[in-house]
C-alpha cells in the first residue's frame, strides 16, 4: 500500500525501513520517486493529509524580530505537496560565478560547482514541467524583440521561466501510490530524533499523530526535507543527549537565515512605443517567461555588491504613457547574525515554537543604493522616460525605509553546506557533518542563492538520491 496513514498505526508501534524522509514537499516527494525501483524500502513521512487544515498549520507558528516578516504558519503548507501547493512557478537556475566564493561577502561560496549539478538541473526542469531546459536568452529572443539600449557593460537581461506552476501532489500521487517499496504516510508529525549514545548516529524518528498518538521509524538513512525553517527547528529541539540539538556542535544549526525581498525603487514614465514588452510575463514556444534586468559579473566586482535584478511592473496607463513601478530583488548575503532560535512557546507536542532573527547587511544597504542610483542614470540617460526614485539617491536609500512589495517564502541557509564543520551544518553531499546516517533535503543547505530556488532544490534532491543509492549499492546503508 504506497498511500497510509499513522492514525491508523498501533500505538508505541515501530516501522523499520532502509531510508525515512520527513517532509513530502518538492524535495521529499522528488527523493522518494528518484529512490524507487533502487532496492530500498522507503517511507516519507508528512505531517498533514492530503488538503490544508488548521490544526495542521497551526504547528507553524512562532515569532519574528529585526526586519519585519509575515506570519510564519502563512509562508508554508503542511500537507501532501507541502509549499508547492501555493508555488507561483518562478524558476531561474544559477550561474558558474553564483557558487563562487566573493571576497567582499564574508562567508560566501558553495563546496560544490555548477559542474556538480548542470546534469540534475536539466532533470529538474522536466519534473518542473519546464518544455526544455535552456535559459539562455538568445534561444528565446526573435527578431521582433526590440530590448531597450542598456549599457551591456552594466546591465543584462535574464531569462525567468515559469512553471505551470507544477503542483507536486497532483503530479506525483499516482506514480508514488505505483512504487512497490515506496510508503507515503500521513498525519505523521516528527517530533523528536533518537541519538546513539555517542550522538553520531539517528537510532529512531519519533513521530505522533495529532491525537497524540506515539509511535516510531527505524532507518537506516534518515531525511529532512521539512523546510528551511523546519529543517532547523527539529535540529534544534532535539535535545536529549545535547542542549545544543543535533549536529549543532559548532553552533551552525540556525544561522546564516536568507529569504529575497522585493523592494520598490520608483515609477518609471515612458512613451507607448519603448520595447519594454519581453521584461513581461508572456508566452512563447510553448513556455511563459519574461526577463529581468541583471547587473554583470563585473559591476558586482567592481563596486563589491550583491547579485540583483530589476522588474518593471505595468501599473495602470495614464494618458499617452505608461507607466511601471520599478522593483529590486537583491541576493541576501550570508549573515551569522541572521537566524533561527528556539522560543518559549511550544506547540500542542511540547515542542519549542521558533523565532526568526532576519538582519539587513551592509552589503546588502550598499546594493540597494548602487542600484537605485545606476537605474536612474541609465534610465534617464537614455532618454527613454522619467525615472522618479522612491527613496532618494546618493546614500539616502535605504532598506529600513523602502517598500517591501514581495516576500520570497524561500527559507534558506539555516543548515547550510560547507567543507567545514565549523562553518555549516551539512557536507556536499547532503549529510549532516557530525551525524553518519542523517541528510537534509532543500534549500536550507544553501550557503546563498540568486535565482528562485525550487529548481535548484528538486536537482539537490535528484543528487541526494543518487548518493543514498550508491551507498546502498556499495553495502554502506
Amino acid at each position: 500500500m504506497a498511500f497510509s496513514d499513522a492514525r491508523f498505526v498501533a500505538a508505541d508501534g515501530e516501522l523499520t525501513v532502509d531510508v525515512v524522509i520527513i517532509g513530502a514537499g518538492a524535495a521529499g516527494i522528488t527523493l522518494a520517486d528518484s529512490l524507487s525501483g533502487r532496492g530500498m524500502k522507503v517511507i516519507v513521512v508528512e505531517s498533514g493529509g492530503f488538503t490544508e487544515s488548521n490544526a495542521h498549520q497551526l504547528l507553524y507558528r512562532g515569532a519574528s524580530i529585526g526586519i519585519p516578516y509575515p506570519p510564519l504558519e502563512r509562508s508554508r503548507l503542511r500537507y501532501f505537496g507541502g509549499t508547492t501547493n501555493h508555488w507561483a512557478g518562478w524558476c531561474r537556475p544559477p550561474r558558474a560565478e553564483d557558487f563562487a566564493a566573493r571576497a567582499w561577502v564574508p562567508n560566501s561560496g558553495w563546496p560544490i560547482t555548477l559542474d556538480d549539478l548542470d546534469n540534475y538541473l536539466a532533470r529538474a526542469a522536466g519534473r518542473c514541467d519546464l518544455a526544455g531546459d535552456s535559459f539562455q536568452l538568445d534561444d528565446w529572443l526573435t527578431p521582433q524583440d526590440h530590448l531597450p539600449p542598456f549599457d551591456q557593460q552594466v546591465f543584462d537581461t535574464r531569462l525567468i521561466r515559469f512553471s505551470l506552476p507544477t503542483r507536486f501532489a497532483q503530479k506525483y500521487k499516482q506514480r508514488l501510490a505505483g512504487h512497490e517499496a515506496v510508503t507515503v504516510m500521513l498525519n505523521a508529525n516528527m517530533i523528536g530524533l533518537e541519538m546513539s549514545d555517542g550522538g553520531d548516529h539517528v537510532g529512531r524518528v519519533h513521530l505522533k499523530t495529532l491525537e497524540q498518538k506515539p509511535f516510531s521509524v527505524r532507518a537506516a538513512k534518515v531525511v529532512l526535507a521539512t523546510g528551511g525553517i523546519e529543517n532547523a527547528r527539529l535540529l534544534l529541539s532535539s535535545s536529549a543527549r545535547s542542549r545544543l540539538g543535533v549536529g549543532n556542535e559548532h553552533d551552525q544549526v540556525g544561522r546564516y537565515f536568507m529569504d529575497h525581498f522585493k523592494y520598490a525603487l520608483g515609477i518609471l514614465t515612458i512613451e507607448p512605443d519603448v520595447p519594454l514588452d519581453f521584461y513581461q510575463s508572456h508566452h512563447r514556444k510553448g513556455s511563459r517567461l519574461k526577463g529581468v534586468l541583471g547587473l554583470t559579473p563585473d559591476v558586482l566586482r567592481r563596486f563589491e555588491i550583491l547579485p540583483a535584478h530589476t522588474e518593471f511592473i505595468p501599473l495602470p496607463d495614464q494618458a499617452e504613457q505608461r507607466r511601471y513601478r520599478v522593483d529590486v530583488r537583491i541576493d541576501p548575503a550570508p549573515n551569522v547574525d541572521s537566524r533561527i532560535r528556539l522560543d518559549a512557546p511550544v506547540d500542542r507536542f511540547g515542542m519549542p515554537r521558533v523565532l526568526v532573527n532576519l538582519q539587513h547587511t551592509e552589503v546588502a544597504q550598499r546594493t540597494f543604493r548602487l542600484v537605485n542610483e545606476l537605474l536612474h542614470d541609465a534610465l534617464n540617460g537614455m532618454d527613454i522616460g522619467r525615472f522618479d526614485s522612491a527613496t532618494g539617491f546618493s546614500g539616502k536609500a535605504s532598506l529600513e525605509s523602502a517598500t517591501v512589495t514581495a516576500t520570497g517564502f524561500h527559507h534558506m541557509g539555516a543548515t547550510r553546506m560547507s567543507d567545514d564543520p565549523a562553518n555549516g551544518v551539512v557536507d556536499r553531499d547532503c549529510r549532516v557533518h557530525t551525524v553518519d546516517n542523517l541528510y537534509i533535503a532543500g534549500c536550507s543547505v544553501f550557503p546563498g542563492y540568486e535565482g528562485y530556488p525550487t529548481l535548484t532544490l528538486v536537482a539537490l534532491a535528484l543528487r541526494l538520491a543518487d548518493h543514498l543509492a550508491d551507498q546502498f549499492d556499495a553495502g554502506l546503508s
